[in-house]
């Protein structure tokens, strides 16, 4: 019989810790108002946070990675992808021109 080999769960490695944008099938309905009239407008309940776990069955999400601040069953998710979080600080590292000599490394 062969040995079995054990794959490692992709989505867990791929997303765990990781700031994401989240789209669930739960619609959110909101009216806007127009030359013409109000109109609604419906489209899926989207959301940035930490993904800093999973079970069988629900997502648990953080405003931070080190808190879990929501739950969702993993039934509603229709789309994640991973959200570059770039503080302050870091675009203005990476906004900044390279040093032209030593000089300016200081």
């Amino acid at each position: 019989m062969a040995k079995k080999k054990e794959i490692p769960d992709t989505f867990f490695i791929t997303f765990i810790g990781e700031l994401v944008t989240v789209m669930t099938d739960i619609k959110s309905t909101s009216t806007e108002n127009t030359e013409e009239g109000s109109i609604e407008v419906t489209s899926p309940f989207t959301f940035n946070a930490y993904l800093l776990d999973l079970d069988d069955n629900y997502m648990f999400f953080g405003n931070t990675p080190e808190q879990v601040t929501s739950v969702m069953p993993k039934s509603v998710l229709k789309f994640m992808s991973i959200t570059e979080n770039k503080d302050s600080f870091t675009e203005i590292l990476d906004n900044m021109e390279d040093p032209q000599d030593e000089k300016e490394f200081n």
